[in-house]
């Protein structure tokens, strides 16, 4: 019997050597739940920190009010219930898994017309630190509503503003914040051929109840402010118009005698 469990102990400390990740998981999987919010105490709101990096303006649809738009989007908060001294996992301080073994938020942009998630599950997976950091990384292409004014085009300029925040967690549940500096960033921006980015910021709200006046949600919109390059109407457009409506009055000035007057604008 002692053989047998000497044995057994040697054959588990072979496997845990070969493959420490798998173990991490189930010790990860044992410790939180994909269907419960984590938390260390009672009423305690998890910090959901949100950053979006503009990739490509894709497309601006003035008929039918829309932009769109390629993000690299990020997400993080932070597990109470995850954490492991890598020490004693072979030195492991990070790992990939699986995003339907843990708990992930429902971020949604608010005035999107798809009805697509900000944190679409699939392909992306977290990523977990060693001290219960989870990261979540995703790149998409979405529409976003937007009003545009073309007064003045091809001299216009547009603003669109879009919220990102949970559907259904009240702010003593989930608080989206930004994160830091670099939440709403143009670092990674494809230049576009017909307009140009003058701003894109980020700002935080916090909803309050009409009757108590108490915070029960929050927030964070996004600005993109972004102009329109005229070189090409001007070109193509304005400067032919202007030269053959010039050329159309000088036909006033042609002598009715000289016979080139219907020539003249037959050529125009």
């Amino acid at each position: 019997m002692l053989f047998f469990s000497l044995t057994l102990v040697v054959i588990l400390q072979n496997s845990f050597a070969e493959y420490p990740a798998q173990g991490l998981i189930d010790r990860i999987i044992g410790n939180s739940s994909a269907r419960v919010r984590p938390r260390s105490i009672a009423n305690e709101a998890s910090i959901i920190y949100t950053s979006l990096s503009l990739y490509q303006l894709v497309r601006v649809d003035e008929a039918n009010q829309r932009v769109l738009l390629h993000f690299w989007s990020e997400i993080n908060w932070k597990n109470p219930n995850i954490h492991w001294n890598p020490k004693d996992w072979l030195n492991i301080s990070r790992i990939v898994i699986d995003p339907e073994l843990i708990w992930i938020p429902d971020i949604h942009f608010f005035n999107q017309p798809t009805g697509q998630q900000f944190n679409e599950r699939f392909p992306s997976w977290p990523i977990i630190s060693s001290d219960g950091t989870i990261r979540l990384l995703k790149q998409y292409s979405t529409d976003i509503e937007c009003s545009m004014q073309v007064t003045y085009f091809p001299f216009d300029s547009q603003s669109c503003a879009f919220e990102v925040g949970s559907w259904t967690h009240f702010i003593s549940e989930v608080d989206v914040r930004p994160k830091g500096s670099e939440a709403a960033s143009l670092n990674f921006f494809k230049s576009n051929s017909e307009f140009e980015i003058t701003n894109f910021s980020v700002s935080y709200n916090v909803f309050l109840s009409s009757e108590t006046q108490e915070a029960i949600g929050s927030s964070l919109t996004f600005t993109l402010d972004f102009k329109r390059k005229p070189i090409y109407f001007v070109l193509n457009v304005i400067l032919p118009s202007f030269m053959i409506n010039f050329l159309c009055v000088l036909n006033f000035f042609i002598p009715s005698n000289s016979g080139e007057k219907v020539s003249y604008v037959l050529a125009i």
